[in-house]
């Protein structure tokens, strides 16, 4: 089980790639308190844990209500998760780069961002919600399921710790330590696609010989 439990904490730690949105939550609460954004980073966190939660649990209701198998989750999944850690192995930095200035001034609008954009698109997007709806559809134990929901909040109280603690991390590592973090974490979740890719669509050539 610890095997598991890290295979599956590194794939969600680096889908949301908290330490790479450290200069976006800066960027957006650059003129609000520190209590503030202890705060806004305590709310991103708990809403980073509950969308985690619901996808993983209602993921085979997710595709039964649009009539979506497996194999094409995981090849579509795949792609977006390869997309993903494309951009982080070519950006500078992805969580800023996809800080655009429709997504600014909306933040500048609201009394509250922690849930959009913070928590969505920016942490929890596409990729980590495909990755966990494909994992809920395995056959697993009990065990299994208690060891995910574990990595689930792990993950969700690491990303509060390092949203806490973003002006410290960002002075100590620079925008290069979190340059270098993105591309270790990009080559992972490009693999990571590809490996999800290829299981799709060896299922769906199993089944169009089968028929």
């Amino acid at each position: 089980m610890i095997s598991f439990f890290i295979l599956t904490f590194s794939a969600l730690f680096s889908l949301l790639n908290p330490i790479g949105a450290v200069p976006a939550f800066l960027s957006l609460t650059a003129n609000y308190s520190d209590d503030l954004k202890i705060t806004l980073a305590k709310k991103t966190s708990i809403y980073i844990f509950f969308i985690m939660l619901f996808f993983f649990i209602c993921g085979q209701l997710i595709l039964n209500f649009y009539g979506i198998t497996i194999d094409s989750l995981r090849i579509a999944g795949g792609i977006i998760i390869c997309k993903s850690g494309l951009g982080l192995l070519k950006s500078k930095n992805k969580k800023e780069k996809n800080l655009t200035q429709t997504i600014k001034l909306e933040a500048l609008q609201k009394n509250d961002i922690s849930f959009t954009p913070l928590a969505m698109p920016l942490l929890a997007g596409p990729g980590t919600i495909s990755y966990l709806i494909a994992t809920s559809l395995q056959e697993m134990h009990i065990v299994q399921y208690i060891t995910i929901f574990s990595c689930i909040l792990s993950i969700s109280i690491l990303s509060y710790l390092i949203l806490k603690l973003s002006p410290k991390i960002l002075k100590y590592i620079g925008h290069s330590g979190i340059s270098a973090m993105a591309n270790v974490m990009g080559f992972f979740v490009l693999a990571l696609g590809i490996q999800s890719i290829f299981t799709g669509l060896q299922s769906l050539l199993k089944s169009i010989v089968l028929l």
